[in-house]
């Protein structure tokens, strides 16, 4: 069950770095203003540094949880 927890979440980590990868290549091929693809690209970063660092938290935490 432990095993099964980390392994989730290191799989959570990299789906979430693959979305935000592919919706910047998106944004970069959209016809939009460069402020615009701007904006959306560093919220994207932002989002994701904040969803990776609780994902890379929560795997440390239960590689080192006592039982």
């Amino acid at each position: 069950m432990h095993d099964r927890k980390i392994r989730t979440n290191v799989i959570l980590f990299f789906v979430a770095a693959s979305v935000c990868l592919l919706s910047m290549l998106f944004v970069s091929r959209a016809d939009i203003d460069q402020y615009v693809k701007l904006v959306s690209v560093v919220s994207m970063v932002g989002v994701f540094f904040f969803v990776g660092l609780y994902f890379a938290v929560r795997i440390f935490y239960l590689c080192f949880k006592k039982s």
